[in-house]
């Protein structure tokens, strides 16, 4: 599999491993530590926090390297997913759905709304929809 991006006019493409590739690194934490998990998602947000915060409203409206896609796009998609992880993990807490999740339409109006508020409004967006994937009990018996 081949990714490409448009780089000031010259075409870039770096291989992707693939899942049977033996030379493919392992992954930080292994899916049977769920609060491994957990704290690597909490310093992958913190990551993307810093970036957020180095980004302004230009740089939002910039193409991502996904074709036809703004970063304010791809950052309010990441922000809807989040708010769905929180969606599932209420249920998968409380065994109760919280209310009905958003349909397809409706999660692409939300983030076309999104893509076009400013950078830092966007960027508090994301913290939002994120601290909540985070919160809550952190071990596998309170799920």
């Amino acid at each position: 599999m081949t990714d490409r991006a448009e780089s000031g006019g010259d075409e870039v493409s770096r291989s992707m491993p693939q899942p049977d590739d033996p030379n493919r690194p392992e992954p930080p934490v292994r899916p049977a530590d769920p609060a491994g998990l957990i704290d690597e998602l909490t310093r992958s947000g913190a990551r993307l926090d810093a970036t957020l915060s180095a980004l302004g409203d230009a740089e939002v409206r910039a193409p991502s390297r996904l074709p036809g896609w703004t970063r304010g796009q791809v950052l309010a998609h990441v922000a809807r997913g989040a708010e769905a992880y929180t969606w599932l993990l209420a249920v998968a807490r409380n065994g109760v759905e919280p209310g009905p999740g958003a349909g397809s339409e409706a999660l692409a109006r939300a983030v076309a709304e999104a893509a076009a508020r400013p950078a830092d409004a966007l960027a508090a967006e994301l913290r939002s929809c994120s601290a909540g994937s985070a919160a809550g009990p952190r071990t596998p018996r309170s799920w």
